[in-house]
């Protein structure tokens, strides 16, 4: 994705969260959905496929970029420092 390629992956992990496209989102097991999603990636027209490309780099620089991963840990630490647990409990949600 951080190269503009659109990936299909099963619904396992936090593959859901990262690509953020029930299109590209296979349920675990089932390969008929599995086929379903490579179809449906296939039948896009050069402007679905751009606008693919285009928002799935965009995603990724903006929620995955390093700076913005050393800011979370940054601002993870920092809270531990200050005896602040919320972090912890916004991730439990």
């Amino acid at each position: 994705m951080s190269c503009g390629v659109p990936c299909i992956a099963t619904n396992v992990g936090d593959c859901k969260e990262i690509i953020n496209n029930s299109d590209l989102i296979a349920e675990v097991d089932d390969t008929k959905d599995l086929i379903n999603k490579i179809l449906i990636t296939l039948n896009w027209n050069k402007e679905e496929i751009y606008n693919q490309k285009f928002l799935v780099r965009e995603r990724i620089k903006n929620l995955y970029s390093m700076e913005k991963i050393k800011d979370e840990y940054e601002n993870f630490y920092k809270s531990l420092i200050k005896n602040d647990h919320s972090n912890f409990e916004r991730q439990k949600k």
